[in-house]
């Protein structure tokens, strides 16, 4: 579903709200970007499904789960009907966290209420995905009651949207090549205990990537139309993604003893290597997405990500198996690294350029 959901996005989530947050003081010219961004998610939600029908006719690893799948892919499609990215455009945030709030607590309290033996599980993804898809009702009719109207683009312009945003579907999708990738292949090699294992750190270690992510989501549209501003944003970035790795890293064996049984304890040293590459994430959302995007330099920053990525690829298959959960999270810091150092690299080297001409 995460694959599928990245489908879906396309790279909407950057190049929707950079072209709104440029124009949105014109009602017309932001309802017919909003418009074709939904439209295109829409056409790509069929898409993502009539490959979820192949996958599970032919696969027999697919087919065995389908009640799963097909229960979990409404999450996709309530993903698609949800605009956050419109809301983070226009600069109104709030919304997105008062649906997320509200669908959560709905969420668990069906949870309480409904769920009470191993034979219910497929109530959870059925609970999650009704969440999505309310969320997504909800946010539409908002953004309708503000004057934003969703007209029916043609089929031209769905598809030169497709094609303009290649580049930033790529940035998007392929970090998941070393990244859910290798969380794959570790259930493969050895088994679900080592996935559980894996997830108990990673748990935390998301947490404080959400954190910089959502900074980076509300200083983007900002930054759309002030870049000058940058150097601020960096500083303020690399000042917290250091901080909270500090915090990882240094409390790692109080968190994982704290919320996990005493089997979990090989979950402190994947955590504290997870710690360290919070910083190197946060480089990335401060010059690739908050600085090469928003400078029309995707496809410089496709090159970074693919290359990144495939090199992320070939090193956690070996480091997978050798390595277990360490592996992936070793995979998973040299990628960010990576991605991070020569982002920073290419945007300096950019800004030089531009202060010299």
């Amino acid at each position: 579903m995460i694959y599928f959901q990245t489908v879906v996005d396309y790279g909407f989530i950057f190049s929707g709200v950079r072209d709104v947050a440029r124009c949105r003081d014109n009602t017309c010219d932001v309802s017919r970007i909003y418009s074709k961004v939904m439209w295109s998610r829409w056409l790509l939600v069929i898409v993502s499904f009539s490959l979820l029908l192949l996958l599970i006719v032919l696969v027999p690893y697919f087919s065995n789960m389908r009640a799963v799948l097909l229960i979990s892919f409404l999450t996709v499609v309530g993903h698609a009907m949800f605009p956050d990215w419109m809301f983070q455009a226009i600069e109104k945030m709030k919304y997105i966290t008062v649906f997320n709030v509200l669908v959560k607590l709905l969420f668990t309290l069906c949870v309480f209420m409904f769920i009470h033996k191993p034979e219910d599980y497929l109530l959870q993804p059925l609970f999650t995905s009704l969440g999505y898809i309310i969320a997504g009702c909800g946010a539409m009719f908002i953004i309708h009651r503000w004057g934003y109207h969703l007209k029916r683009p043609s089929f031209s312009e769905i598809r030169r949207s497709l094609k303009d945003n290649f580049d930033l579907f790529i940035n998007q999708l392929v970090p998941n090549l070393y990244n859910s990738t290798s969380v794959l292949f570790l259930g493969f090699f050895h088994g679900n205990a080592a996935n559980g294992i894996y997830d108990a750190a990673n748990r935390f270690n998301t947490v404080g990537s959400s954190f910089f992510s959502i900074i980076s989501r509300t200083f983007y549209p900002f930054l759309s139309r002030r870049i000058d501003k940058h150097t601020f944003f960096a500083r303020l970035n690399l000042i917290l993604s250091a901080s909270i790795g500090v915090f990882l890293f240094l409390t790692a064996p109080w968190i994982i003893y704290t919320f996990f049984p005493a089997d979990f304890d090989s979950a402190i040293i994947v955590l504290r290597i997870l710690s360290v590459g919070l910083v190197f994430l946060a480089m990335n959302n401060i010059y690739g997405t908050n600085y090469l995007i928003l400078k029309g330099h995707e496809k410089k920053m496709r090159s970074i990500t693919l290359y990144s990525s495939l090199l992320g690829l070939c090193v956690g298959i070996p480091c997978v198996y050798w390595f277990s959960y360490i592996g992936v999270a070793l995979t998973v810091t040299f990628s960010r690294c990576l991605m991070g150092v020569w982002s920073m690299l290419v945007a300096v080297r950019l800004q030089h350029l531009e202060s010299d001409s």
